[in-house]
C-alpha cells in the first residue's frame, strides 16, 4: 500500500519532499490506469495520453469500465478526445501539468 510506504517515509525522515510525492503519485496513477483498462499512459508536453487495448475484439470494449470512459468523454468533450493513431486507440487529456492532476482526473472517470 502506497499510503503505508508514505507514512513509513514520514516517520523515518520527516516531511516528504514534493518530488517523492510525485513519484508515489506516479505509482498511484499507473494503478488507476490499470484499473481503467489502459495498457499505457504517458504524461508529456502537458498532455496525458492513455492507450486502450489494441485488440478491437477484446471483451474490455463491452465492459462497464469502458462504458464509463465513453460516458465521461461524451459528458466532457473539452477535457478529452478519443482517437486512433497507427491502430492504437487512445484518449488524450490536454492541459495536464502534473502527475497529481493526472491522477485526480483519472479518479473522476
Amino acid at each position: 500500500n502506497i499510503q503505508k510506504i508514505a507514512q513509513s517515509l514520514m516517520d523515518r525522515f520527516g516531511p516528504i519532499p514534493e518530488q517523492t510525492n510525485e513519484l508515489l503519485n506516479t505509482i498511484r496513477l499507473r494503478w488507476k490506469a490499470i484499473e481503467l483498462g489502459f495498457e499505457k499512459v504517458f504524461l508529456k508536453n502537458n498532455q496525458l495520453t492513455a492507450y486502450f487495448p489494441r485488440n478491437q475484439e477484446s471483451p474490455y470494449y463491452q465492459s462497464p469500465v469502458f462504458d464509463n470512459i465513453l460516458q465521461f468523454a461524451q459528458r466532457s468533450p473539452r477535457l478529452c478526445r478519443m482517437r486512433e493513431t497507427g491502430g492504437k486507440p487512445s484518449i488524450a487529456f490536454p492541459n495536464i501539468e502534473t502527475v497529481k492532476s493526472a491522477l485526480i482526473l483519472l479518479k473522476s472517470i
